[in-house]
């Protein structure tokens, strides 16, 4: 694609005796007229000049984790990829060595339903949260801060300071070592339901106002926006590269957005032989393989599989006997783990 900017010469400069609401829409229709010219290569046709389009995903079924006696909403892999923490609804927060498919740890905790968990970078702790609103330590049974609503989803900017996100609309960010939060409101006008992290300052969020937004905590403020085409963004995740962003939304639908640009590359829709999947069915969550050229996303008891370059649905990893909530691939890629309302953790190699 050609790398031009748009500069003020190309841009008709409004009438400032009119009304100001006009003259900005008219800014802004100029500006997208201005970005569509500059978009002179599609990305499927130019990645066929690069490569080959993956006929499948050689992955089969593995092992299944056993544990827990109610549904499972959430898992997450330690940095050495050697452990699996998962939790849900049964009070337990099990963490896993699922090489062996054994428990290692079975920590009770006290929130009926918690819906996210995450490790730290070091692997040495563990942070949760779910309907209680409250983000924990798993080496403490007290509250390490509140949202005003249930907390969707928790994650590690760095070793003491971590992020969550809440139906109370915002992202917060609490630094453990200074025990304060930060002056960082990431706010949505809906429920925000989940976080990825690109490094120690950068955060993006997905929410179902139908926006995902990136925030710098160097600015304390946010620096992109991507919207869902009228769907509710589930899940958010940063590309392997760090240059694309992909959302996983309940259309039925995973986009895959260009931060360089601003511009969506490329929508995956998996094929179901069900028809009214099509329209019913959400994709939840969604992760990358380590190289990046694979994108998994669960929707209703299915793990499906994508070629990120080529925008082709690559078919159906597995299933569950019931909804997939998360998936999650291994820091090294070798395998990705999905969670479901059947009770198990399945993983996938």
């Amino acid at each position: 694609m050609s790398q031009h900017s748009v500069s003020e010469e190309h841009v008709e400069k409004p009438d400032i005796s009119q009304p100001v609401q006009p003259c900005v829409r008219q800014l802004i229709q100029q500006i997208k007229q201005l970005h569509s010219g500059l978009r002179d290569c599609d990305p499927v046709q130019y990645s066929s000049t690069l490569s080959q389009a993956l006929k499948s995903v050689p992955m089969s079924h593995s092992r299944t984790l056993r544990g827990h006696c109610a549904a499972v909403y959430a898992c997450a892999w330690s940095s050495d990829s050697q452990r699996l923490a998962s939790v849900g609804m049964d009070n337990n927060l099990i963490v896993w060595n699922p090489l062996k498919n054994s428990k290692l740890q079975v920590l009770p905790i006290q929130q009926p339903y918690t819906m996210s968990v995450r490790f730290a970078p070091d692997s040495s702790i563990l942070a949760y949260g779910g309907l209680d609103c409250s983000v924990y330590l798993s080496n403490s049974t007290t509250p390490l801060y509140s949202h005003q609503g249930y907390v969707s989803c928790v994650n590690f900017l760095s070793s003491n300071k971590l992020v969550s996100t809440s139906a109370d609309k915002t992202a917060l960010v609490f630094d453990t070592q200074k025990n304060v939060l930060e002056p960082v409101f990431a706010k949505h006008f809906k429920d925000v339901m989940n976080v990825d992290v690109l490094n120690v300052n950068e955060f993006a969020t997905a929410s179902c106002d139908g926006f995902v937004r990136i925030f710098d905590l160097r600015s304390q403020q946010q620096v992109q926006i991507f919207s869902t085409l009228h769907a509710d963004a589930n899940c958010v995740k940063f590309h392997p590269n760090k240059q694309q962003v992909g959302v996983c939304t309940s259309a039925n639908k995973a986009l895959l957005f260009d931060r360089r640009t601003e511009h969506l590359l490329v929508q995956y829709q998996p094929e179901v032989q069900k028809s009214y999947l099509k329209q019913l069915q959400e994709l939840k969550s969604l992760a990358f393989s380590k190289s990046g050229r694979i994108m998994f996303a669960c929707g209703e008891a299915n793990v499906y599989a994508f070629d990120v370059l080529f925008g082709t649905f690559l078919g159906a990893v597995g299933e569950h006997e019931t909804q997939v909530t998360c998936v999650e691939v291994s820091p090294d890629g070798n395998a990705l783990a999905s969670a479901s309302w059947d009770t198990l953790v399945k993983i996938w190699a």
